[in-house]
């Protein structure tokens, strides 16, 4: 495996602070791997022998229910770090990952990781500061998942995949990436409920539809609805 120059990834937030001889010892171990759109990187249960951190690209996080249905949990953007669950105890992960577009990832196998935890402890808390913002997004989505209905479900992912906090009433438009199947898996319901759901809230002015192309109208009225209030499926 050809090492990796150090301005490959000394910019990412994993190796902030890191002296010159650290950085040249994570180049020695770190490889490069790419992934087309749509592509698995893991699938949940299977074994946790390597941590990634996103080059480019974008990776989206999922479970699986009982009868094989993906659940969305996270999208995971440059400079992010996933695959942790089931590395550090020896057991199998937790969640699936797979590329949402042509993806580039940096892989540091397990023995490797290890070996960079002792060695160098800004890694470590690198790391640590990094898995505690995932946990806090995770539990943030997770209580939307549980407090909200579908519609108010649908608002929160809306605004997380716009990827901004503006607070003003116009959101701007963005290209929406997913189908309503895949829309589902983020929402937690079938398709037909998104439907509606998404029909809604264009019916209220939050949002306009047209194809996959989203406009947001009404941020703040999104964001009610996140914060608790419901909306009635139409």
């Amino acid at each position: 495996m050809p090492m990796l120059a150090i301005s490959q990834f000394r910019h990412h937030r994993l190796f902030e602070g890191l002296s010159e001889a650290e950085l040249i010892c994570l180049a020695n171990n770190l490889e490069k791997r790419i992934f087309a759109k749509h592509a698995y990187i893991f699938h949940p249960g299977s074994p946790g022998h390597s941590l990634y951190l996103v080059e480019s690209g974008q990776v989206r996080s999922f479970i699986s229910d009982a009868t094989g249905h993906e659940i969305s949990l996270d999208l995971i953007g440059p400079g992010a770090t996933f695959g942790l669950v089931g590395l550090l105890d020896d057991g199998v992960r937790s969640t699936g990952a797979i590329a949402q577009q042509m993806t580039v990832v940096l892989r540091l196998s397990g023995p490797d990781l290890m070996h960079c935890l002792d060695a160098c402890p800004l890694f470590t808390r690198n790391l640590l500061t990094a898995m505690s913002v995932r946990l806090r997004n995770l539990t943030d989505y997770a209580s939307a998942l549980t407090c909200l209905d579908v519609t108010g479900r649908l608002a929160a992912v809306i605004l997380r995949l716009a990827g901004t906090d503006d607070d003003s009433d116009n959101g701007g438009e963005f290209e929406l990436s997913l189908t309503q199947t895949e829309l589902a898996s983020w929402v937690a319901a079938s398709r037909g409920r998104v439907n509606r759901a998404l029909h809604a809230l264009c019916k209220r002015g939050m949002l306009q539809l047209t194809g996959q192309k989203l406009v947001i109208l009404d941020r703040r009225g999104l964001k009610r609805l996140v914060e608790g209030s419901t909306l009635a499926e139409g």
